[in-house]
């Protein structure tokens, strides 16, 4: 963090000591009314309170400019957090250059956002910005904010919702001016791509803390957050859904952007803001390895071209230069700078351990079957060997080689795990079969317990095994408010063609048919039917429903439609007569 920012005599962070000035790494944001589902996982994996520990720490002198090096590493809870290396190159002019590479490690949930706060001082009431204004907006809710320029205060960003939130969000934002009354100040650039940002005298923790308007407690401070990318507000509905563009993907990032002094003096600002200036600065490049074990390596810097190593060398115009994405699977150290006109970046290091294969997959997994059912293996890496048992042992690399689909006709437990030369072997995977006897009604099978979606039931003890005649949770005597249910039955096609089924219920379910996934109306919700289509040819079809209640309302109903009759309930006389 930088703990004082002075311009020709002009405090720009604040010295009052109630936060850390910044700029700090923050993946969080108060809530929003949207963000009530997906904010309880931000605070189970510590997003709102990281841990950060700096790992290094560097400082280059030269004629022009010094360059300032740093890594932190965020700790989250869960095992999780992110890698944040920064590297500020400060001008002589007072221009900073800040270059930050985030690298998210764990298994995360989609973020909020990634970016860095500040607290900045009271006197930089102002705002002009170049972006999309003059009202809040979001990536999913800005079509209606035109970029422009725009000049507001930092008073007027606040929106007092009823549930205090975060609140006032721009996005595509190319500068943004903050100053006092005497028009001095710092002009923030975006040197990447256009970032969003948030300008409040209010806190995020203040904001979420707060249950009603009159609970806040406005600052004179300014908490300014500058993102590269923030979480949209979603679709509203029986869960709150934000697609992959909407939410914030857990990729290593750019988020590059320059501080620049400003007065009166320095001319019209727009000019100003977009003056590249006489001194070229390299961003460092980000380096990043898939999970295939392609490396890939890029530049912000325009034409600059990529050197790098991977035995922990210095890189120089000498080392290899990068062209394209290259395979790695050993354990490397890799370093790598971006020159141009003579111009070296300071050096970015990634240390990557040997690659492990990929899961392999399994279809169907964990299936009721009533006769014999055939079994696909799938690897999502080129080249990787399937080696699997039936009789519950580890795989080895001695262990059956999978080619083609097979057959299982008896209760089995099935272990798959993947090798590839250069590569640690996957972890196992593993999926039950039990052989199930179709005959006249449904088998019923009820398991006491608070599920959140429906069970893998292969792995529990039924409470009790009943027969039924249809699909109604009538038919379950004694029902109370946390269990799960599984239903295994048959209906007798007696014309090929094309068959509808539908299932509403509440809580969730999931309908199969000939153990294929076809109704997934999972998750705790309220009545919510779904439908799925499938082309049956004569004969009898094994019908599998499963279903779980944690709590409230109680519906279960299947549905279907076919050729020669419209929707109708499954009746007894399908399911039992048949």
């Amino acid at each position: 963090t930088i703990q004082s920012l002075n311009y020709a005599g002009n405090e720009l962070l604040s010295d009052k000591g109630k936060a850390i000035s910044g700029p700090k790494l923050y993946v969080y944001r108060a809530p929003l009314d949207n963000d009530i589902v997906i904010s309880q996982a931000w605070r189970e994996y510590g997003m709102d309170k990281p841990s950060p520990v700096v790992n290094s720490f560097e400082v280059k002198e030269a004629k022009t400019k010094i360059q300032i090096s740093v890594e932190i590493n965020n700790k989250m809870k869960n095992e999780c957090g992110f890698i944040h290396k920064c590297v500020y190159t400060i001008l002589g002019n007072g221009d900073i250059y800040a270059d930050n590479q985030i690298y998210p490690y764990g298994k995360l949930p989609t973020l909020a956002q990634i970016g860095m706060s500040f607290v900045l001082s009271p006197e930089l009431e102002n705002i002009k910005w170049f972006g999309r204004g003059p009202h809040g907006n979001y990536y999913d809710r800005k079509t209606g904010a035109a970029i422009s320029l725009y000049s507001s205060t930092v008073e007027e960003q606040y929106v007092p919702y009823i549930t205090p939130q975060s609140n006032g969000s721009k996005q595509d934002i190319r500068w943004a001016l903050f100053s006092n009354d005497k028009n001095q100040g710092a002009i923030f650039i975006s040197r990447s791509e256009p970032f969003s940002m948030n300008a409040l005298h209010y806190s995020q923790q203040n904001l979420e803390s707060a249950k009603h308007t009159n609970e806040l407690k406005k600052d004179d401070e300014v908490y300014f957050t500058l993102s590269a990318f923030e979480r949209g507000v979603g679709e509203l509905g029986e869960v709150i859904r934000a697609n992959s563009k909407e939410g914030v993907e857990k990729s290593p990032t750019f988020l590059s952007y320059i501080i620049r002094p400003y007065n009166l003096r320095d001319g019209e600002l727009s000019e100003y803001a977009r003056q590249s200036k006489l001194y070229l600065v390299s961003a460092p490049p980000i380096i990043s390895r898939n999970d295939l074990g392609f490396v890939t390596m890029n530049s912000i810097t325009a034409d600059a071209e990529i050197y790098y190593t991977v035995d922990g060398s210095k890189p120089t115009q000498k080392s290899f230069k990068y062209v394209k994405e290259f395979i790695q699977y050993n354990s490397a150290i890799i370093k790598a700078t971006s020159i141009i006109h003579g111009e070296n970046s300071s050096i970015t290091t990634v240390k990557v351990e040997q690659l492990q294969v990929l899961k392999p997959r399994i279809f169907p997994v964990n299936r009721y079957f009533s006769n014999r059912i055939k079994i696909t293996l799938e690897s999502p890496m080129p080249g990787a060997e399937l080696r699997y048992t039936f009789d519950g042992t580890r795989p080895i690399a001695s262990s059956t080689l999978y080619m083609n689909p097979f057959f299982i006709e008896d209760a089995s437990t099935l272990k798959v795990k993947a090798f590839k030369k250069g590569c640690k072997s996957s972890n196992v995977i593993s999926s039950q079969y039990e052989l199930v006897k179709l005959g006249k009604g449904i088998e019923s099978r009820f398991y006491k317990g608070k599920f959140g979606a429906t069970p893998n039931y292969l792995t529990m003890t039924p409470d009790k095994i009943s027969k039924i005649d249809q699909f109604r949770l009538e038919n379950i005597k004694s029902v109370p408010t946390h269990y799960a249910l599984l239903f295994i039955g048959s209906v007798n096609i007696k014309k090929v063609g094309e068959y509808v089924f539908y299932c509403g219920s509440n809580d969730g379910s999931k309908l199969y048919v000939d153990n294929m996934l076809l109704i997934d109306n999972d998750g705790g919700h309220g009545y919510l039917e779904k439908y799925g289509k499938i082309k049956l040819d004569e004969g009898v079809h094994k019908i599998e429903l499963r279903y779980f209640q944690q709590g409230g309302g109680q519906e279960l109903k299947v549905s279907w439609k076919g050729p020669g009759f419209e929707k109708r309930e499954m009746t007894k006389e399908d399911l039992s007569g048949n």
